[in-house]
């Protein structure tokens, strides 16, 4: 059996990425958040949170498994702590959201 491999740059495995969620009703936060989620594995060397898993992801959103337009509520339960509820959507999303806050608090 012969299998068909391509090679893509980190933009063209993006733009797939994301318009694979796209296609699979997820809205363009989670989307664009998954996507670079991805891509990142991928180059970390971690395929099988990279592009193997996505098909998962897509299946989640097309099975209603993931919520595909869930905005994930961030709150400071403590000084030095955040604390990301994902609303059933995808955890990638969250930290996204609550990078540059958490950051800050360092």
């Amino acid at each position: 059996m012969s299998l068909d491999v391509r090679n893509f740059s980190c933009n063209e495995a993006r733009a797939f990425g994301l318009e694979a969620c796209l296609a699979c009703g997820a809205s363009e936060a989670v989307s664009n958040s998954l996507a670079d989620a991805i891509v990142a594995a991928e180059i970390a060397g971690r395929p099988e949170v990279g592009f193997r898993h996505l098909i998962d992801y897509l299946h989640g959103f097309l099975e209603g498994r993931i919520a595909k337009d869930a905005m994930p509520s961030i709150t400071a339960p403590l000084p030095t702590c955040l604390h990301s509820d994902a609303s059933l959507g995808i955890a990638q999303l969250g930290f996204d959201l609550a990078y540059n806050r958490l950051t800050d608090m360092c």
